[in-house]
């Protein structure tokens, strides 16, 4: 059997999985290497992606999208409770503070 990410048209399915591992994945990484590494400021760092958001957003027409993005919570994989499931091909999810959210 297929298991794993498939194909879909659900909206919050959508954004669930591209800004879980953008938002999630991506730049929290990229903010907390920076911080750690280079004694970045986490706010500053998260304001600047905030403001590359709202620039593209704003190019854009009117949609969910940007909502989804700056939403109050993120959506994220809670992987190692699917491998742990009964059934590990179905996503779970788990909906931390978004550190965007306040950037609206």
């Amino acid at each position: 059997p297929l298991l794993g990410t498939r194909g879909g048209d659900d909206p919050g399915a959508l954004h669930a999985k591209l800004f879980g591992g953008l938002v999630s994945g991506v730049f929290s990484e990229l903010v907390d290497v920076l911080a750690r590494t280079r004694g970045a400021d986490p706010r500053a760092l998260w304001e600047a992606v905030a403001a590359v958001g709202r620039e593209v957003y704003a190019g854009l027409p009117e949609s969910e999208d940007a909502a989804a993005f700056f939403g109050d919570t993120m959506p994220l994989k809670a992987t190692v409770a699917m491998r742990l499931s009964v059934n590990p091909g179905t996503a779970q999810w788990t909906y931390p503070p978004n550190p965007l959210a306040p950037r609206r």
